[in-house]
Formats: structure tokens, C-alpha cells, sequence
């Protein structure tokens, strides 16, 4: 005989806002792994690294938002700290160009790589539109935040003194 509230799983702390609160919830399935945990062939599985100067969890609300919107969904989405933001998401190839123009209105700054990657997917499914347009695509994203003071300092441009 099972016993009520046994095996329930067990509450976790999420730090969220700007000002550290934490709040308690059930972790759910999605939440503690991929949404598609299977290994199903799919022909572009892209992996995109890019920059931003936003806040992480701004970013990434933002993003699946505007993913979702786009006809995508997303599969899993974490966020280390301040330092970065990874996101999976999949969406149908006939969407390609909406999703690249989501990555650049969200402010990232993609790699070169990353922007050759994305023009021959949406080039490669423009070209076959009537047979692939409802084929699956799948992107990785990573996405490293710089900071203020990190990108000013970087820019290698004499900023001048105020006396």
C-alpha cells in the first residue's frame, strides 16, 4: 500500500528578481531535464555562441517569448549565474528567418561562424521550400554576458578623463 505524500518529489529554492528573493516550488519533469530526451535524427542541430550586455534572465524570457511566437519551441533553458545563458530550442524550417532576425532583435552579438551557420540554413530551406519547409531545425545556443565594465575596458578606445 502506498503511503500519501511518499515518493513526492522534494521542493527546491530558485533565486529570482533583482533583489535575490527566493521562491519555493514542486520541480516538474521539464524542469529538471530536457523536454525531448530522445535521440531522433534531425538534419540541422546547430550550436550558436554568441554575446550580450543583458542581464541573463531578461534575456532568456525574452528569447522564448519571441521563440514561441515565432512557431519554435523550447526545449531547455539554464542560466549560470551572471556569467552566461544556454538555450536548446527546436523550430520547422520554414521559420528560419524569423528565428535568426529574434537572435539579432534580442541584441546578440552572434560569432562569424555562428551568422555562417544561420545564412545557409535559411538559405538551404529557401532553395527547398516545398520539400523541407516542415522539417525540424534545432539550435544550441550559448550566449556569454559582458558587462559594462568588462565591454568598456575592452573596446580598446581611450575614453576621456573628466577633471
Amino acid at each position: 500500500m502506498k503511503h500519501p505524500g511518499k515518493n513526492k518529489p522534494e521542493l527546491q529554492c530558485i533565486p529570482f528578481g533583482p533583489n535575490g528573493s527566493t521562491a519555493k516550488f514542486q520541480a516538474l519533469r521539464s524542469d529538471l531535464s530536457s523536454v525531448r530526451d530522445d535521440l531522433e535524427l534531425i538534419d540541422w542541430d546547430l550550436k550558436l555562441a554568441a554575446l550580450s550586455t543583458d542581464e541573463p534572465q531578461r534575456l532568456v524570457r525574452f528569447l522564448t517569448g519571441a521563440l514561441v511566437a515565432c512557431g519554435g519551441w523550447v526545449l531547455s533553458r539554464s542560466i549560470c549565474e551572471a556569467e552566461s545563458a544556454e538555450m536548446s530550442f527546436e523550430f520547422p524550417r520554414s521559420s528560419c528567418v524569423e528565428i535568426y532576425a529574434v537572435l539579432i532583435a534580442a541584441g546578440l552579438e552572434l560569432g562569424r561562424e555562428s551568422h555562417l551557420r544561420m545564412m545557409e540554413l535559411c538559405l538551404c530551406t529557401k532553395n527547398l521550400l516545398e520539400s523541407k519547409a516542415f522539417d525540424i531545425a534545432r539550435i544550441n545556443l550559448s550566449v556569454g554576458i559582458v558587462h559594462a565594465a568588462q565591454n568598456s575596458s575592452s573596446s580598446g578606445e581611450h575614453q576621456p578623463q573628466v577633471a
